[in-house]
């Protein structure tokens, strides 16, 4: 008897045509998940990857915008929500940082260019957030004012505190105009979440942003006479130079002699100018080839003296730009020597500059100030509406005499006093203590107290360079230095330059 075997078929192994089916299916399912991650992943990829530029940042629950209270454009400002009407105050520049990862970016206020900080960098909940003077630079010191932008989907981000990891909230989840905005610990609540909306204004990219000072050229910082690049552990131009290189800036000092003559002062500007030019761009992997020249007071007498004995050197000159410049001469140098004999000057300054390590000290450096000499010097340099090829331009400083006392720089008013009073010939009221607003202006004239806070003393001599006190950074009232030089320079990128 044969005995009958039952397939059951529903645990049969498939046939070659199912298999195939089966095969096919998966990776039909395959590729379509994988295409699914793809677009997913570039989807956030595109949102975090936030462009730099002006934005208005809106809260989810109220619909209102990060703004700085009443407009402020002082350090320490809360920074709140309010219906948006599109002032200044409301548009914020957001600017990824140039780190390493995870990225973070600056939030730059349109009014004030100061930055988004989280008050003493606390880590606390409830630390409130503010504007604040920006500290450049790309170190952990500073991650109190640098954010994460962390999308959460539906077009809104979290905004998390790089330093602390905490996140930006409304406090209490407030409807209010003008309620506070704080850090605290991330919550799903619609009071942490903020839509980024792009905002279309002519406004350029604020000066206090991490690449706004990124010129083409390397700057080239060239101090005046008396002092050099540093003095007793202090840089001629104060905190600039500093707060340039944290923008973007390639800057170097010139190196030349404080009391060097024309002569002397030429040779060594040539040989920096030669060697900073030769140095390899690490953003082209190609020599710089040009420099951005910015020189205080007898610094661009030295470079106008260069380009004479060498003119060829002028392509090596992206601009040329002269603050305080005695283009015409000081009244304070026919003052100082037709009043003190040329004997005891030379003796005085040759021990000074011998003792600054200057090569070859000579009376001459504040001699050939004097403004007859100076006729002489500009109808043999020939240079006083700029060079072809390069953008030459001026700026001059000047004391307010109606508001000295604001003035911290004594010995500077008592000089200014002395070209507006008692100096041999055409006196010079307008000065900034050493240099009268006429003799500065070379090419293309800028104009005086660039950015001088209303009610104060104007800008000395000193003041203009960020010494307010001789050598003393940052003593000058009413006026910002690092931001004055941060414009030059933003200006000339801006300019391709």
């Amino acid at each position: 008897m044969k005995t009958k075997i039952r397939v059951n078929r529903n645990n049969a192994p498939p046939s070659c045509l199912q298999t195939q089916f089966i095969s096919l299916l998966l990776k039909k399912n395959a590729f379509i998940l994988t295409i699914s991650l793809v677009v997913s992943l570039f989807s956030v990829h595109a949102h975090s990857a936030i462009q730099d530029g002006w934005y208005k940042i809106i809260v989810k629950h109220s619909g209102k915008a990060m703004t700085v209270m009443n407009g402020s454009t002082s350090d320490s400002a809360k920074i709140v929500q309010k219906t948006y009407s599109g002032a200044d105050e409301q548009i914020w520049y957001i600017e990824k940082t140039r780190d390493s990862n995870p990225e973070s970016y600056q939030i730059i206020n349109k009014k004030s260019q100061k930055v988004a900080d989280i008050k003493g960098a606390s880590s606390l909940n409830g630390a409130d957030l503010v504007q604040y003077y920006t500290k450049g630079g790309n170190t952990a010191a500073n991650d109190n004012q640098r954010f994460k932008l962390v999308d959460i989907g539906g077009g809104y981000v979290n905004i998390i505190a790089k330093h602390s990891g905490k996140a930006l909230h409304v406090n209490s989840g407030s409807n209010s105009d003008n309620a506070y905005i704080k850090q605290w610990s991330n919550n799903n609540y619609d009071w942490y979440k903020w839509q980024l909306v792009k905002v279309t204004t002519s406004a350029p990219a604020p000066t206090t942003g991490s690449q706004a000072c990124n010129t083409k050229y390397p700057i080239l910082l060239l101090h005046g006479v008396a002092l050099k690049d540093q003095t007793l552990g202090y840089n001629y131009f104060g905190r600039v130079g500093d707060n340039l290189t944290a923008r973007g800036a390639k800057v170097f000092n010139g190196g030349q002699d404080a009391w060097g003559d024309y002569a002397t002062n030429a040779e060594q500007i040539k040989a920096r100018i030669e060697d900073i030019s030769r140095r390899i761009n690490p953003a082209t992997n190609q020599p710089y080839g040009k420099v951005n020249i910015i020189a205080h007071s007898k610094g661009g007498l030295d470079t106008r003296e260069m380009l004479y004995s060498y003119p060829t050197m002028k392509d090596k000159i992206a601009s040329f730009t002269t603050i305080a410049t005695p283009h015409r001469g000081s009244a304070l140098a026919d003052w100082v020597f037709n009043t003190f004999s040329d004997n005891l000057l030379s003796w005085a300054i040759n021990i000074i500059g011998h003792i600054q390590g200057d090569t070859v000290p000579a009376v001459t450096a504040a001699s050939k100030m004097k403004r007859d000499y100076m006729v002489t010097k500009n109808a043999q340099w020939n240079s006083l509406n700029g060079y072809p090829g390069v953008l030459s331009q001026s700026y001059a400083a000047k004391i307010e005499t109606s508001n000295t006392l604001q003035q911290l720089d004594a010995a500077l008013l008592i000089t200014g006093w002395i070209m507006g009073n008692l100096a041999p010939g055409t006196k010079e009221p307008y000065n900034d203590g050493a240099v009268a607003v006429d003799s500065a202006k070379f090419a293309t004239f800028k104009g005086t107290n660039v950015m001088v806070t209303s009610g104060y003393g104007g800008i000395t001599h000193f003041g203009i360079v960020d010494r307010g006190l001789l050598i003393f950074p940052g003593m000058t009232p009413g006026f910002d230095a690092p931001n004055f030089y941060r414009t030059i320079v933003s200006n000339l990128k801006t300019a391709g330059y």
